[in-house]
């Protein structure tokens, strides 16, 4: 099937699905709605292989384990859930599509694909859904599938991850969006002190950047687009990369991403490629899908065309 391309998606008789499910996600709904799945998959005469993850790394492991004869695998989780089970099943000889119910804080997959943000409407769509492909981005044997970033995104990203594991976790949990703002607003008061030189394509840019974005999918957040052009079945990545410059830039870089605008010349460069590598002389931190991945000198960043095949509304 040729990237972007639909094929029918809907479950039918003698199928076999797989149900893999985060049972920590959408505060407390995910078993009920894969109660819920599974029962509508069964009464299509489908047969059901549900297994629910523990930790992280389980949705990779499990994804691992699939029987041979899974058609297709639905994943109940945030973006992160869904991460883990792509990066499995693309070591799969035979892949089988992905349905994702979206249990997640941003749900960026989803928002992409159009699917519903509520549990039982996105279960009816993807019940009856098509296939596309897609591709991922690939930054060594770690699997991608929205966007990496390095500089405020990913300052923010770690910053979250300690708080959600401290104190402020039930702040997290009730409002996470309020949490974020406050997080992201203490981030954006600290200097930018990383200098960081691009490559794309074989090809040096010119100058150095604070900060860059790289996009396979143009939805970012909660419906943000830093690289408006970004489309994942044309198999290249797109970047944005901010010059240095004073705090405002990266004020207007949000603004910009919130309105899907690109970002004048002088402050930011906008480009696409096949591979993108990002190197500084000190370690920065960087982020993967909105989690924070911790410290590196040097990231290799490519494309991988229509690796991915998802369920997604007709």
């Amino acid at each position: 099937m040729s990237a972007g391309a639909s094929q029918p998606g809907e479950v039918r008789l003698g199928e076999r699905v797989a149900i893999l499910v985060n049972p920590t996600a959408g505060r407390g709904r995910a078993a009920h709605l894969a109660d819920a799945l599974e029962a509508a998959c069964r009464g299509r005469g489908a047969s059901v292989w549900r297994q629910a993850t523990q930790r992280a790394g389980d949705g990779v492991r499990l994804a691992r384990e699939l029987p041979d004869d899974i058609a297709r695998v639905f994943v109940l989780g945030g973006d992160g859930t869904l991460r883990e089970v792509a990066a499995g099943v693309l070591e799969r000889a035979q892949r089988p599509a992905l349905g994702h119910i979206p249990l997640g804080n941003a749900n960026v997959v989803a928002r992409e694909m159009g699917i519903p943000l509520q549990g039982e409407a996105a279960l009816a769509a993807l019940l009856d859904g098509e296939l596309r492909t897609i591709d991922i981005l690939r930054v060594g044997e770690q699997v991608v599938l929205a966007m990496v970033g390095v500089g405020y995104d990913a300052e923010t990203a770690r910053a979250m991850e300690r708080v959600r594991s401290g104190p402020l976790r039930r702040w997290y949990s009730l409002h996470g969006d309020s949490l974020y703002g406050l997080v992201g607003a203490w981030v954006l008061c600290k200097p930018a002190a990383r200098r960081l030189q691009l490559e794309v394509d074989g090809s040096r840019l010119a100058g150095e950047f604070t900060g860059c974005i790289v996009s396979n999918l143009r939805t970012y957040a909660k419906g943000w687009a830093p690289n408006p052009a970004a489309d994942p079945c044309d198999g290249r990545l797109d970047f944005v990369a901010l010059r240095p410059g004073l705090l405002p830039v990266t004020v207007l870089s949000l603004l910009a991403a919130a309105r899907s605008k690109f970002l004048p010349e002088r402050l930011a460069t906008h480009g696409h490629g096949q591979k993108l590598v990002l190197q500084a002389a000190k370690p920065f931190v960087w982020q993967a899908d909105g989690d924070a991945m911790g410290k590196t000198t040097r990231l290799v960043i490519e494309v991988v065309p229509s690796a991915l095949t998802l369920i997604v509304p007709r």
